[in-house]
């Protein structure tokens, strides 16, 4: 109500629509079906009302498929949970214009009159693995702990207390084969 309060032209609701990897409020939702029930347990009163009111756009991003997943890994993996994510995802979000459903689109451009495009990003479906959960990861100690903060300025880090990072860790991370957009929608 006070997102509708302040009249917007627009919402764009950046991801996480439901949290259907959460066992809060009920069980994790893997199929389409239980998807759907936490899509419907999150249309509350004053949600159904600033999207009766409001042009609203969403995003899809982890939690409407499960946490933190990198869909070039997800698809090979659990395809029928990718599936599943995005097909609830855009049963219940005003996207089919866009992205119909089956065409795998998950981005899109929304010309918003003469001077606004507004880029809807997939940053989910096809990024690589994430380089922190590789089993040879060169941004672990030899305890196994991860470096937490590679990328940090090395001063930064020295003023910190913080070793210096391993540059086969930022060669690991920086590799031009990993991606977060996928070469098509970049």
């Amino acid at each position: 109500d006070r997102i509708r309060a302040e009249q917007p032209d627009l919402f764009v609701y950046l991801g996480d629509t439901i949290y259907s990897d959460s066992e809060a409020g009920g069980e994790i939702a893997l199929t389409r079906s239980e998807k759907w029930a936490k899509y419907r347990d999150n249309r509350i009163g004053p949600t159904r009302r600033l999207l009766r009111t409001t042009s609203t756009w969403a995003i899809w991003d982890d939690h409407e498929t499960i946490n933190d997943f990198d869909g070039a890994e997800l698809i090979n993996s659990d395809p029928d949970l990718m599936r599943a994510g995005s097909k609830a995802f855009s049963d219940y979000w005003p996207v089919p214009k866009y992205w119909p459903l089956g065409s795998n689109r998950t981005y899109w451009k929304l010309d918003w009159g003469r001077k606004i495009d507004i880029l809807f990003l997939d940053e989910r479906s096809f990024r690589s693995q994430s380089a922190d959960e590789l089993t040879d990861n060169p941004c672990r100690n030899e305890e196994g702990e991860l470096n937490l903060a590679p990328m940090m300025p090395e001063e930064d880090r020295a003023e910190l207390g913080m070793e210096p990072v391993d540059p086969a860790c930022v060669e690991h991370i920086l590799e031009p084969d990993r991606t977060m957009l996928g070469a098509r929608q970049l």
